[in-house]
């Protein structure tokens, strides 16, 4: 049983002892506590884009365990956040390049995990704008110990695409404007980053044809939307999905799709909306 902290009267301060603060960080991979950075800004060129480099926002949450800190309001038993960030902010000030989202989140968690020992579990999130205006993320999970990510996925919000959807007369001759958010988890382990290159072919006729590796979703989905004529979201929406999961070829991949038709209900609501898995 862990023991409660005890007040020092010599000092006048609370006081708790390194044992049982290192019992407190062991357990941090089995505590729901986080220390987050958000959105830190680094600026480093995709390889798949041709255009300048682009800024990124990287978000670190770091499970830890905070009892200590809180007991003793001792910053010495907390993660210093003011340091990760310096960690992941050097990490890219000497890269000229890197491949995708998916690799500056993977040599952020390394970097984070090799340079602070006091760090077992932690998930990065990274995501840009695209030219489309679309927001493009990737998330990984990882602990120490593990080459590979645990958990790994990707998204795209606000896509949005020109679609015939709809069972009203004029839905069926004017196309409309429909939202799209898509989180593509993936399999356990899979490390191969799908490159643009791969779908030149379905893509010749968009003019930014060389996006990054995150962009991938969009020219996918944004050419299956435009070609569509559903009745139903629902129909719409497992579409998607479908072109999503044959083009990755994943086995255990899943994809969760939210589709919007802003204008189905105006003026009373922002939107009709449908989310499948």
């Amino acid at each position: 049983m862990v023991s409660q902290p005890r007040r020092n009267t010599q000092i006048g301060r609370r006081h708790i002892s390194r044992d049982v603060t290192v019992q407190h960080r062991r357990a941090s991979t089995a505590c729901r506590d986080i220390i987050r950075v958000k959105d830190l800004k680094v600026n480093v060129s995709i390889t798949e884009q041709e255009s300048a480099p682009s800024q990124v926002l990287v978000t670190l949450a770091i499970a830890h365990d905070t009892r200590s800190t809180a007991a003793a309001d001792d910053l010495s038993y907390t993660i210093n956040y003011a340091s990760v960030a310096d960690t992941i902010t050097k990490t890219f000030s000497s890269v000229s390049g890197t491949s995708s989202l998916h690799a500056v989140a993977k040599a952020s968690a390394s970097s984070c995990l090799d340079r602070h020992p006091e760090v077992e579990e932690l998930t990065v999130g990274t995501h840009t704008t695209l030219s489309s205006g679309t927001t493009a993320g990737v998330e990984i999970m990882t602990t120490r110990g593990h080459t590979h990510p645990i958990v790994q996925s990707s998204w795209l919000n606000g896509l949005e695409c020109q679609a015939i959807i709809g069972v009203n007369p004029e839905e069926r001759t004017t196309p409309q404007p429909v939202v799209l958010h898509v989180v593509m988890e993936h399999s356990p382990g899979a490390e191969k980053p799908i490159r643009l290159r791969e779908l030149e072919s379905v893509v010749a006729k968009v003019r930014c044809r060389s996006q990054f590796a995150a962009s991938l979703h969009h020219l996918i989905i944004s050419k299956r939307v435009s070609k569509s004529s559903f009745l139903t979201l629902e129909a719409l929406a497992c579409s998607v999905a479908h072109a999503i999961l044959v083009h990755t070829g994943e086995e255990h991949a899943r994809a969760t799709i939210r589709a919007a038709k802003p204008h189905a209900l105006r003026p009373v609501a922002a939107a009709a909306e449908v989310e499948i898995s």
